[in-house]
């Protein structure tokens, strides 16, 4: 979350290229995806805090509201249509929550 604030406080609001929101739309829906499966969304087994479900909510959430930031600058063909800072910061957030468990890994409960 702290990467989220820093990239929405440090980023312009706006940004005059196209093609960052047209690699945008690729990447934000494989974080998504990467998000899911890193927090084994898919094992009915795995019990998670609620802190912890908290998190993966407001991370889905951020990437959908930047993935609609992103197709709408796609559909009206100008980056100033969409708020750079938010989509920034929907991607340094999914990205950190991604990289760190990978790092240092992750305490389970039931080990």
């Amino acid at each position: 979350m702290v990467a989220a604030a820093v990239a929405f406080v440090a980023v312009p609001e706006r940004i005059g290229a196209i093609e960052f929101y047209e690699a945008a739309a690729q990447i934000i829906p494989i974080l998504f995806l990467a998000l899911a499966l890193e927090a084994r969304a898919f094992s009915p087994e795995r019990h998670r805090s609620e802190p912890e479900r908290r998190v993966a909510v407001v991370m889905a959430v951020s990437l959908l509201i930047a993935e609609f930031e992103v197709l709408k600058a796609l559909a009206e063909g100008k980056a100033e249509a969409a708020q750079f800072d938010i989509v920034a910061a929907a991607l340094a957030a999914a990205t950190t929550a991604i990289a760190i468990p990978a790092i240092v890994g992750r305490h389970d409960p039931a080990d």
